[in-house]
């Protein structure tokens, strides 16, 4: 099959490929983190599952399945330089761990996750019952700390100027400007790429965190995965130290490193 030589879906594509190689070579091992933490996921699937008995507590644990395939779009998007794409699915995994513990602490909230079918009226329903104020209840300290996430995501998802500008660069001629397709510019990789991977990563791991919450009753049986996210922790920890992460990207602020559950 033979492609048109200027279809920008070619190039593009090809553009990913490149880019992703390229920052992989940048970050090293870094680059490791987020298969460390997509196997915590596996991990703690695995740990649950077959404590799941009931209909929403099996509802909440594919929620949580969920997450883990948001963190592998988002890797996937990060690495070929498309942030925006990377906060959306964050974003996304941060929302699915709100309803997952709305809906095994609120019967209400499951009945009306439950009966969602997509029509105007069961959406304007969802709409009312999962907001963020009860997706992360401040009386909750592990959703609490999502909502931050939460929020820097979906400023970093957006379209608003700062996601609009990050796809424009001062063009060779005065008064000109160049549109890239990827909105991580490589003049600002060294920069940028280890600050995108640390909130997204520590998203990540916050939601994990978070599952004690979600699942009270079958977290003390998973002591190896404590132990195990720990260590995930720490090795984050040292990467965090290292890279010297941006507290901002842009002026919006991320959240902070927190000690390890």
């Amino acid at each position: 099959m033979e492609f048109p030589i200027d279809s920008a879906i070619r190039i593009v594509e090809q553009q990913d490929r490149e880019n992703y190689q390229g920052a992989v070579d940048f970050l090293g091992y870094a680059s490791l983190i987020p298969d460390d933490i997509d196997r915590l996921y596996a991990k703690h699937t695995e740990g649950i599952s077959t404590h799941l008995q009931t209909p929403v507590a099996r509802a909440a644990g594919g929620l949580y399945v969920l997450c883990r395939k948001h963190l592998v779009i988002g890797t996937l998007s990060l690495f070929r330089l498309h942030s925006m794409q990377c906060s959306r699915e964050t974003r996304a995994a941060v929302e699915a761990a709100g309803i997952a513990h709305a809906i095994q602490t609120n019967p209400e909230m499951f009945a009306v996750f439950q009966q969602d079918d997509g029509s105007p009226a069961s959406r304007k329903l969802v709409r009312q019952a999962f907001t963020s104020a009860k997706l992360f209840p401040p009386d909750t300290p592990m959703m609490d700390e999502l909502k931050k996430f939460f929020h820097t995501a979906s400023l970093l998802s957006h379209a608003n100027v700062l996601t609009f500008g990050r796809h424009f660069a001062a063009g060779a001629t005065p008064g000109t400007q160049t549109f890239s397709f990827q909105d991580l510019p490589r003049r600002s990789i060294e920069r940028d790429l280890p600050t995108f991977m640390f909130w997204m990563c520590l998203a990540h791991l916050s939601i994990l965190v978070a599952a004690d919450s979600v699942f009270p009753d079958i977290t003390p049986s998973l002591r190896n995965f404590a132990s195990d996210r720990a260590t995930v922790f720490e090795r984050f920890r040292r990467f965090a130290d290292k890279a010297k992460v941006q507290s901002h990207i842009g002026n919006v602020k991320i959240p902070a490193l927190r000690p390890s559950k």
